[in-house]
């Protein structure tokens, strides 16, 4: 059993830098789409409160002015939240 045993550790260490890499590979993977992303979100949304403050406007006046919104024709700060998003590399 012990020789067994002697040759998985003998078998590990031939292995050892392959499953560093794998690990570091994973690490920075698991960064680089996750914790980078929502570090990025949080710091746009500190920058740009008011993109999402809600509006203090009757249901008539909420819908006349997303409809300006949506044909263009009022902007909003929301793009400076969007902005921010793309010049660190969230959106296109």
């Amino acid at each position: 059993m012990f020789a067994k045993s002697h040759s998985d550790m003998e078998k590990l260490k031939q292995y050892k830098y392959i499953i560093l890499l794998a690990v570091l590979l994973f690490g920075f993977t698991f960064y680089w789409f996750q914790i980078r992303p929502t570090q990025i979100i949080k710091g746009c949304i500190k920058d740009n409160p008011k993109a999402f403050e809600t509006p203090r406007n009757t249901d008539s006046e909420l819908f006349r002015i997303n409809n300006l919104i949506e044909n263009g024709l009022i902007d909003t700060d929301k793009t400076g939240y969007q902005k921010c998003l793309r010049e660190q590399g969230l959106k296109m």
